[in-house]
């Protein structure tokens, strides 16, 4: 088994430490008055608040850094899944971390009525995402859409074919790491199932922002056991820093 030791830090006096320190204080305020509050619900508080702001996001939001569109923004991602899986329209596909549904609105369009599961830990976010939606589509497709809490067990005995996580492995908290990996090879229950996430790695595990994680490939392979890794895309390195970190969409099946 590969050992999940807390992950190795920027380099002291460097934009990123600095950054990582400075929310690290707010989160042990934070926690100090929510002792049983976790990583994610302070990191997610945040987010809502920028979203509010209308603080421009990578992926949250109708705002966004790359200036495009919210629907035109989540193409790309949604083309890896049909050209990497091609699953059929009757396919059942869950969205696991759905944010505000910038790829999932393309997977709800595509899939047949209720074959869409998406969930995320903000109901703030799924609530901007289903306006961006429109009531509309989701009358006319009816996806199944909520929290993590809530949906989760649906969506598992609903028995999904696919599960993808985008945009979301890397901001795990190490200390909510196996609940989130548990979660999804619950989902992937069945034979067939299959799990596309997209990773970012290094040569040894490293905090590269105040909410962000690299991992090695082996740590996925242990933690998704006894999914199988059965395919791996590159996006091409990063430099975050001086920290070199390497981006994937990595394929498991439940065989």
């Amino acid at each position: 088994m590969v050992e999940s030791r807390q992950n190795e830090s920027p380099p002291p006096g460097t934009a990123f430490a600095a950054k990582i320190e400075k929310f690290d204080a707010g989160f042990a305020r934070w926690k100090a008055q929510n002792p049983t509050g976790r990583f994610s619900d302070y990191a997610t508080m945040a987010l809502n608040r920028q979203i509010e702001r209308g603080v421009d996001h990578a992926t949250l939001g109708s705002r966004l850094k790359s200036g495009n569109d919210w629907r035109t923004d989540g193409l790309d991602n949604f083309r890896l899944i049909t050209e990497r899986i091609a699953p059929g329209p009757a396919a059942k596909i869950c969205d696991y971390g759905c944010g505000t549904l910038r790829v999932g609105v393309h997977v709800i369009e595509r899939q047949d009525r209720g074959c869409y599961f998406g969930m995320d830990v903000s109901d703030y976010l799924l609530a901007e995402g289903l306006r961006l939606v429109g009531n509309d589509l989701l009358d006319e497709k009816r996806p199944v859409i909520g929290t993590i809490d809530a949906t989760l067990a649906t969506a598992i005995a609903a028995g999904v074919d696919l599960v993808f996580s985008f945009n979301v492995a890397s901001h795990i908290h190490p200390d909510e790491q196996r609940d989130y990996t548990g979660n999804l090879l619950a989902l992937c229950h069945r034979p067939g199932a299959r799990l596309l996430l997209n990773v970012v790695t290094h040569a040894v595990p490293v905090r590269f922002q105040p909410s962000g994680w690299a991992w090695t490939l082996d740590h996925y392979r242990d933690w998704l056991s006894p999914l199988a890794l059965v395919d791996t895309f590159s996006y091409g390195r990063t430099d975050k820093d001086g920290i070199a970190i390497d981006g994937h969409l990595l394929t498991f099946e439940r065989r």
